[in-house]
């Protein structure tokens, strides 16, 4: 191609034609090679048609702490991450979830429900891994943190549904409200009436130490 170039013959217009040969120098073929391989790369790229490639997001599982845990307590479960605060929800990717279901803190905080799954499974994927929950026997959030307020027939109403577990969830609760924090509103009626409700749990009823005390202090 340098050839061709340096052979080439210009005309330059005067009061008459002349022919002559410019030799082109190395640095000069070189850019001028260059120049069209642009061109034509910029034409050919400017014929096809535009690709939009769309990344999917990463998979979250979703996960909420329900537990009676001391304030101040920290939650970790390994390759999920920790949760410092009852009623606390994290994210967690989906892979990590996975790979999370066999370490025994994070099968035992499944299995008794303080940890309980929010969102991000399917539904097949929720009864493999036994987390596929009825209505209304897991407290939710607004229950958790409000049941120490709600009247004897609001509590009773929530209390005769929840699972086991958290039916001893809520007796953690009341035993904290009542012993550490001499809470007033832990009263001898809706003790007795959870008490009742509790004993398909346990014999004498997940209450008792609370109302033993109030029986010793005439409350």
């Amino acid at each position: 191609m340098a050839e061709n170039i340096q052979d080439n013959e210009l005309q330059e217009e005067g009061k008459g034609k002349r022919s002559y040969s410019k030799k082109f120098s190395e640095e000069e073929v070189n850019a001028i090679v260059a120049k069209a391989v642009a061109e034509a790369l910029a034409k050919a790229q400017a014929s096809q048609p535009q690709t939009v490639v769309q990344v999917a997001q990463d998979e979250y599982v979703t996960i909420l702490y329900i537990g009676a845990n001391a304030e101040g307590t920290t939650v970790a479960m390994p390759k999920w991450g920790q949760i410092t605060y009852p009623g606390g929800m994290i994210d967690v990717p989906k892979k990590e979830f996975m790979q999370g279901l066999g370490i025994p803190v994070n099968t035992a905080l499944l299995r008794e429900r303080k940890i309980i799954v929010v969102s991000g499974l399917t539904d097949a994927e929720k009864m493999r891994f036994g987390v596929e929950y009825k209505d209304g026997e897991l407290l939710t959030t607004e229950a958790f943190f409000s049941l120490i307020g709600y009247d004897t027939e609001k509590i009773c109403g929530i209390f005769a549904h929840l699972c086991d577990e958290h039916k001893r969830t809520v007796a953690k609760l009341y035993m904290t409200a009542y012993f550490d924090k001499k809470d007033n509103r832990i009263n001898r009626e809706k003790v007795k009436a959870l008490n009742e409700l509790s004993k398909t749990v346990e014999k004498d009823g997940l209450f008792t130490p609370i109302l033993e005390d109030m029986n010793a202090n005439d409350l």
